[in-house]
């Protein structure tokens, strides 16, 4: 067989998820920015920057690159579109025509820069960067020149920024919201607080003007009224507040329910805002009644193959063989794929999900097979059918289940329950049968090998099991749950497995100051000496 040196590289087929092929409504557009005169939203969409009338409609792509193009925000005068790519394997500030045209980047430095705002007179950016020691705001001219940092103090990290019209105050947030933006029920002392500069005296001056125990995040200043609008999460989702520039009680301005508010966007005077919600962009003016959806239709040919090939070669977390020696079941990346043991080319897909998949065993028949996901939040069993794909879930306890091991003769399943309990589990009848074992297993349930084994004659279990001062001994259990210590080694005992006979159980052992590989009679035999053989003769 040659799929040991094989099967840490697996090519398969992907499906690449399509945007409409017509002209239809899209979803997942991101990062929405207002022109000045409130007719167009430019938005990120498959990584390039596009535009669409504010009331929605066909969407027209301002930039084609194949980097990442995210976060615009268009210029005061309405000519430009400041955005942020990763086209020099970071991501750096760039700006192009409104109307169209080339790119120009502006910022180079090895630390990512994001762009959050201008100047009022449209001659300057304002972004993000982490180039020395913390986050700070910096600001650069459209024409070139060295960034400069607007905080007069290294604080924890500062982002968001937005100047006044009079350039005499400038808004932004410090914390942790520029990287947890979406941990909406954080409560540390990281999160991020709104606070505003005084630009007009030296040494310049901040005033905090949120103290929510959550993140209060992408502040907004509207140059004509000086209200300040950002997202917090006050509730179960995270939706638009209002304050001032004085500090005052932040209002609600939205009430969105089953998903919150994110990346609040508007236009450079801050008059008008956009946002995301739902997967969704919504246009919002603070003196109407309540955000509308803005319908987003694309019509453009796909930029790759929707039928695509990879080439998988590292991060392999679990393997095994079939039983009958023919396939190698695997998982890569969270999820499970199949490839022939000999000469395998060409791997199968089996699992699609976005929770992890873990933990796989081969039943006898070599079609079933089982692990362990979190799909559901934490790890239950599921079986999988490797030729026709269909999964069925085998339990959903609260505690996670994990490593299910198939007994040789089919009948039966094992798994972990927590860290303390072994279940057996009847695959004939579809139940749980018992807690076979009780622990501790100490970290039995979530390392990375299998901690049990069955015997041949599927009458037995041994197992990796914690003592009371935290050695780890090889124990064996018969169908009724007796208890056999077989090392009796005080110190780290592990991986155990059956001889074929069943007659001995092997495991490796790390005590003596050194790490070996034992072996154990599974149940006592007598001892025999050599002086009984002369003895018996006279019998």
């Amino acid at each position: 067989m040659r799929f040991h040196t094989t099967i840490f590289t697996i090519i398969f087929t992907v499906i690449i998820a399509s945007a409409a092929l017509g002209a239809e409504e899209v979803l997942y557009a991101r990062y929405p920015t207002l022109s000045p005169d409130n007719q167009t939203i430019a938005f990120s969409y498959q990584g390039d920057i596009w535009t669409v009338p504010t009331d929605g409609g066909e969407a027209t792509r301002l930039t084609v690159h194949e980097a990442e193009d995210i976060r615009p925000h268009f210029s005061p005068d309405g000519n430009w579109v400041m955005f942020s790519s990763r086209r020099f394997n970071n991501f750096d500030v760039y700006i192009i025509p409104a109307n169209g045209g080339t790119a120009r980047r502006l910022t180079v430095h090895s630390s990512n820069d994001y762009g959050s705002g201008w100047t009022p007179g449209s001659d300057s950016v304002i972004f993000t960067s982490h180039r020395n020691v913390r986050r700070n705001i910096y600001v650069t001219a459209v024409d070139g020149g060295t960034p400069i940092g607007l905080a007069t103090t290294a604080w924890e990290h500062l982002y968001g920024g937005r100047v006044s019209a009079d350039g005499t105050k400038l808004l932004f947030a410090s914390g942790s919201g520029l990287s947890r933006w979406w941990r909406r029920d954080l409560r540390s002392s990281l999160v991020a607080d709104l606070y505003v500069q005084d630009r007009t005296v030296e040494p310049f001056t901040s005033k905090r003007l949120t103290t929510h125990d959550g993140h209060d995040l992408w502040p907004v200043l509207n140059w004509e009224t000086g209200a300040v609008y950002f997202v917090s999460c006050r509730g179960d989702w995270g939706q638009v507040f209002r304050t001032d520039l004085e500090g005052t009680e932040a209002a609600p301005m939205t009430t969105f329910d089953g998903d919150g508010v994110q990346w609040l966007g508007s236009n450079p005077q801050g008059t008008k805002l956009v946002f995301e919600q739902g997967f969704k962009i919504w246009y919002l003016d603070p003196d109407e009644m309540g955000p509308r959806p803005v319908p987003i239709r694309i019509a453009t040919d796909e930029r790759e193959n929707l039928i695509d090939y990879k080439r998988l070669s590292d991060n392999v977390q679990w393997f095994q063989l079939s039983p009958d020696g023919r396939k190698v079941a695997t998982v890569v990346h969270g999820e499970i794929y199949l490839l022939p043991a000999e000469d395998p080319k060409m791997g199968k897909r089996l699992t699609e999900t976005s929770a992890r998949e873990r933990f796989l065993s081969w039943d006898r028949d070599s079609r079933m097979v089982y692990f362990a996901s979190d799909r559901n939040g934490n790890y239950d069993i599921f079986a999988l059918d490797a030729t026709t794909g269909e999964e069925r879930q085998l339990t959903s306890d609260d505690l996670d289940e994990t490593k299910p091991l198939p007994s040789p003769d089919g009948r039966w399943l094992v798994f972990y329950r927590g860290l303390r309990e072994i279940v057996r589990y009847d695959l004939q009848r579809d139940q749980e049968d018992v807690v076979w074992i009780e622990g501790p297993f100490l970290d039995g349930g979530v390392e990375m090998t299998m901690e049990y084994a069955w015997s041949p004659d599927s009458k037995w279990l041994a197992y990796t099991m914690g003592g009371p001062t935290f050695e780890s001994n090889i124990y064996a259990s018969d169908f009724e749950g007796t208890q056999y210590n077989l090392s009796l080694f005080v110190d780290w005992n592990y991986r155990p497995r059956f001889s074929p006979d069943a007659d001995y159980v092997y495991f490796t052992s790390s005590n003596r100051w050194d790490r070996g590989v034992y072996r154990v009679y599974l149940e006592p035999k007598p001892i025999e000496f050599d002086e009984a053989a002369i003895d018996s003769l006279f019998i």
